[in-house]
């Protein structure tokens, strides 16, 4: 299968450039899925598609970098 992304028209767009943490938002992507997705890059220099909805709300604040595990 191939998948296609679409370059989102609505207000996300305007978040562009702007950063949520370590996250810098590359731009706005959606597969004809929902919740609205974003490629974001990390200031590790990782991307990835997250969550627009958990970014804005301070869910995710970094690739996953930053965490720690403990044993």
């Amino acid at each position: 299968g191939q998948i296609v992304l679409y370059i989102m028209n609505k207000n996300s767009h305007l978040l562009i450039g702007k950063k949520f943490g370590k996250l810098t938002m590359l731009t706005d992507v959606i597969a004809d899925i929902r919740p609205s997705m974003a490629l974001y890059e990390c200031d590790c220099g990782i991307t990835k598609i997250i969550r627009i909805s958990d970014v804005k709300l301070g869910k995710s604040k970094s690739c996953g970098c930053g965490v720690v595990t403990y044993r």
